[in-house]
Order: C-alpha cells, then sequence, then structure tokens
C-alpha cells in the first residue's frame, strides 16, 4: 500500500473500515486531492500508521475517521482543517490519542 498513487483520488471514505488488523505504512500518500475521508480507519483498532504529513486542505467530510481505532497516536497538529464541515464523532473511542488540535480551524 506504501507505493499506492492516491493523487487522483478524491474518496477515501470507508477505505479501510473494519479492518481490524491494518498496519500498512501511509505516510508518503498524495492526498491534496481528497474531499472525503469519513469513517476511513472506522473501528481499526490496531491502526497505529502515521499520517501526520497528509495535506487535508481540500477535505470537507472527517465524520468518524478515527472511531473507533484505539491505538491511533499519530500528530495531527499539521492537518488543514479549514474546509471541514462535519468533524461529528471523530476520535470517539481512540483511547490512545492525545495530539494538540488548538490549532486547528
Amino acid at each position: 500500500l506504501s507505493k499506492w498513487q492516491t493523487g487522483k483520488v478524491t474518496n477515501m471514505s470507508w477505505m479501510f473500515a473494519r479492518a481490524s488488523s491494518f498496519k500498512s505504512d501511509l505516510s508518503k500518500w498524495d492526498t491534496r486531492k481528497v474531499t472525503n475521508m469519513s469513517r476511513m480507519f472506522y473501528m481499526v483498532s490496531s491502526f497505529t500508521g502515521d499520517v501526520s504529513t497528509w495535506q487535508t486542505g481540500k477535505v470537507t467530510q472527517m465524520a468518524q475517521v478515527f472511531y473507533g481505532a484505539s491505538s491511533f497516536t499519530s500528530d495531527l497538529s499539521k492537518w488543514e482543517t479549514g474546509k471541514v464541515t462535519t468533524m461529528r464523532a471523530m476520535f470517539t473511542t481512540a483511547t490512545s490519542f492525545t495530539s494538540d488540535l488548538s490549532k486547528w480551524d
């Protein structure tokens, strides 16, 4: 998955939902055109991947992206969220997540 060409993808919703043992490196993915990430890692309890460098400036949908991702700890402080219209339950039961999001729009 680390070599997938994602530069033209706009919708990543439900991509890895319920893939409970998912552990791939996605740090180099090109997410500049993505507008929907809803439920992308929904109930992926073992996800610990680094998505800190993802460019999220065009994303409008982030509902439940990390819902149930109880092992997730990536730093999302640099994610651009100015265009996001819904973040409903984005981190519900993501119990290991502690990133400082105080600079998000």
